[in-house]
């Protein structure tokens, strides 16, 4: 199956690769189409639009800087020769442009936009000055980070958005400006001016605009897919930031398809780059590197070497998290050497810091702290919200790496503030999640466990599987730490559902189960509104004919009802299957790995000649045993959370004698009641009797003596009683002075089943362990 899949993902490659030649032919056509009806345009307003839309593919297209240029003059010429300096405007927009897509200039873009918003202020031609005004910040936001800049230049050209603008300009400002406001902390605002600005678009794809100037369509409109896939990806990141995962796939999903059908290889590339960042930041690392590596195979036949170097960083990313460290380091280094080349200091700050982190995971906190002083040289830089939160974020995973941890927790919170003053939910989840680290290494677990829990849920809304698994391991480590031991077991389990990729559908199920929960209460609300309205009809003196109408609805919304009920009842019983399958695995899986780890033991055993150390090595291999064995019981049975204990205690016990083979004879005599016990208490319960019956075989009884031993486990009183005693030479005198690590472990795993203890040395030694059951979880 796995290599049926890498074949098929080989044809999609391979598709996608003959696809890029197609999309090239098909902007070709596009642009030859245009150019023949430049070459019949009237000189004037007429060239200049079909020569900014030519410019537009060529350089949006095959990124054909020259050809680009070629219609720039054209421009520039029709300005002066028809006596319409206005239309310069749109010549240094198209500049911008190139800057932007090709040369990756952020002045030369900045300084074009600026100038073209003067000339159109000067000659009252609103339509240049919208236009300009959106690219600048555009420029703003992505160029330099700085959101604020960006927001006041589109409120500066709102007031100038008159019939005299292509409605096609005005939705473009208006889906950045609703991006922006989602950076800025605006989300629903935000939200509401990105769908305006998508409604606006796909109105005018089916009735086009009119340009008054040329008395036709503009050549801008003969892509017009691809501004909406562009406001469509917009609306998705800000949903998948606001913790809105499956809305952001499906707009995501929908402009991707978009793209494939703009036929322009840099707009499908750029897309399945957003993918890839959608299901990045989800925590779907493989489908992230999928995504990325289709854009970066669209890219390697083309001259756009920023994207080229932009996607050798999210590639590199996503490997980071694959804990493909060697293959990561590949990537970023390419990706910084095009920005160091090119000196943006935006986008090499980025680079730094993932570096920085990227040596912190290899082990190399020397090289770490190295970085991040040549990151200190970008401060000023770090305007955007990512990138200010990821600074304090790296310093505290640093300080964290060197155990300086109230530095961390500084860090830590510094960055959170930073990403909840800005809505971002996503930075707020990674800092709350170094947070539950950070307190847990300062041994402040209440304060670990708040963030911790509140780190989950955010997790869990956003359907981010990655941190749901992160912190189900911080959880339990939190958890061991404060000696809560149930609650470290329960949330290790869940850990280990998430963290083997065969238990990714359970992982579905988990995501699922809160919505199916809701639904069932739904069904049971409307049933108790029906039985209400039933009582309620019944008191009043209606007509027969009324009767009978409200009996036969009341009998239909029953039916309806019923059926509901049992539609829900029948899928809850499918994943319930489901999820005993994917548990008896575990289960399979825990038992075998102990199963391995005492063969291992027992090998080593065979090669030890010090008894003591022989000793301390069967020891181990006994309480691994006494685990084993519930897993194997569990794994074996219908009942999937339950230990039969009379069976489990007779093979253990067997295991026992087998293990130590006492030289005398001593008889061994179980009475154990039918009773069943949860695994949080079997274990604890099994690792005690491991220690008592280990203990007797190898201390009790003289050499080649006779002898006793006696099992039982009853309940009394709503109480457990377990008992072992044996008939041998009793405890030493100085016993609970000079206990051995069994022992102690026995009172250890005593005071968790918050049980109570009795040794008599009276005749033998007998022990007696009373507790009582655990409440299920």
């Amino acid at each position: 199956m796995y290599l049926l899949i890498k074949t098929l993902r080989v044809f999609v490659l391979l598709f996608i690769l003959i696809g890029a030649n197609i999309t090239t032919s098909y902007c070709q056509s596009l642009i030859d189409s245009l150019e023949q009806v430049a070459k019949t345009a009237k000189p004037g307003w007429d060239q200049v639009d079909i020569a900014v839309g030519l410019a537009r593919l060529y350089i949006g297209g095959p990124g054909d800087k020259i050809n680009g240029e070629k219609q720039i003059a054209i421009i520039y010429k029709n300005a002066e020769e028809q006596n319409i300096p206005e239309a310069r405007a749109y010549g240094l927009i198209m500049e911008n442009i190139i800057g932007n897509n090709i040369t990756n200039d952020s002045e030369m873009s900045i300084a074009a936009c600026k100038e073209a918003m003067k000339i159109a202020r000067e000659y009252k031609c609103n339509d240049a000055l919208v236009f300009a005004g959106d690219q600048l910040a555009q420029r703003y936001r992505s160029m330099k980070g700085d959101y604020q800049k960006s927001k006041e230049t589109l409120e500066e050209i709102f007031p100038f958005m008159d019939e005299t603008v292509d409605p096609r300009t005005i939705a473009n400002a208006k889906r950045s400006y609703g991006v922006i406001l989602t950076r800025l902390g605006e989300p629903e605002e935000g939200f509401r001016y990105m769908l305006e600005s998508i409604d606006m678009l796909r109105k005018l794809k089916a009735d086009p605009y009119i340009d008054p100037k040329i008395g036709r369509v503009s050549a801008l409109y003969a892509d017009l897919n691809n501004v909406i896939q562009y406001a469509l990806t917009g609306l998705s990141e800000s949903k998948l930031r606001f913790g809105a995962p499956e809305e952001a796939r499906q707009y995501m999903a929908e402009a991707l398809q978009l793209a494939i059908e703009s036929k322009r290889t840099r707009i499908i590339s750029w897309q399945y780059e957003r993918f890839g960042m959608h299901y990045e930041q989800r925590g779907y690392y493989e489908k992230a590197l999928e995504n990325f590596q289709q854009s970066r195979m669209l890219l390697e036949n083309t001259d756009f070497t920023y994207h080229l170097a932009r996607s050798n960083y999210y590639l590199a990313k996503v490997m980071m998290n694959m804990k493909d460290y060697e293959t990561a380091q590949d990537y970023l280094k390419n990706s910084m050497t095009y920005f160091r080349a090119t000196a943006d200091s935006v986008f090499l700050s980025e680079q730094l810091l993932l570096n920085s982190r990227l040596e912190l995971r290899k082990g190399n906190l020397a090289e770490s702290k190295e970085v991040m002083q040549e990151v200190e040289l970008f401060v000023p830089a770090l305007r955007s919200t990512e990138n200010n939160g990821l600074y304090h974020q790296t310093l505290g995973e640093i300080a964290l790496e060197s155990n300086n941890t109230q530095d961390a927790i500084g860090h830590f919170i510094k960055a959170l503030g930073i990403y909840e003053e800005d809505k971002l939910e996503l930075g707020v989840l990674e800092s709350e999640t170094s947070l539950v680290k950070a307190y847990k290494a300062n041994k402040d677990f209440e304060k670990a466990e708040e963030y911790g829990l509140r780190a989950l849920e955010k997790a869990y809304t956003q359907s981010n599987i990655a941190y749901i698994r992160e912190l189900y391991l911080s959880l339990s480590d939190v958890y061991a730490a404060a000696n809560k031991y149930d609650q470290a077991l329960k949330n290790y389990k869940f850990y280990t559902a998430f963290n083997d990729s065969v238990y990714s559908a359970d992982a579905q199920v988990m995501l699922k189960e809160e919505q199916v929960r809701r639904n069932v209460v739904g069904i049971e609300t409307q049933k108790a509104i029906a039985e209400a309205s039933v009582q309620a009809l019944t008191k009043t003196n209606q007509l027969y004919l009324v009767a009978g109408i409200v009996l036969t609805s009341i009998l239909l919304l029953s039916l309806y009802l019923y059926l509901n009920l049992r539609k829900a009842k029948v899928k809850i019983e499918e994943k319930n299957k489901e999820r005993e399958t994917l548990l008896k695995e575990i289960h399979h899986r825990v038992k075998n790995n102990l199963q391995i780890i005492s063969s291992i033991l027992s090998m080593q055993s065979r090669k030890l000649e010090d008894s003591l150390a022989k000793s301390a090595v069967d020891e181990g291999r006994s309480r691994i045993k006494s685990m084993s064995l519930i897993h194997e019981k569990l794994y074996s049975s219908d009942q999937l959370t339950n230990v039969k204990m009379k069976d489990y205690i007779e093979e253990l016990s067997g295991f026992l004698f087998n293990t130590y083979k006492p030289s005398g004879v001593v008889k061994q005599k179980i009475n154990v009641e039918d009773i069943d016990m949860d695994i949080d208490t079997a274990i604890p319960v099994g690792l005690i009797l491991n220690e008592l019956i280990s203990n007797a075989l190898k201390y009790a009884f003289s050499a080649n003596g006779d002898g006793e031993l006696d099992i039982s486990l009853r309940m009394e009183d709503k109480e457990y009683v377990l008992q072992v005693s044996d008939s041998g030479k009793g405890l030493p005198l100085n016993f609970t002075e000079s206990q051995n690590m069994g022992m102690r472990l026995v009172n250890v795993l005593t005071e968790q089943l918050d049980g109570l203890l009795k040794i008599e040395n009276e005749g033998g030694a007998h022990f007696t362990l009373k507790f009582k059951p655990s409440l299920s979880l």
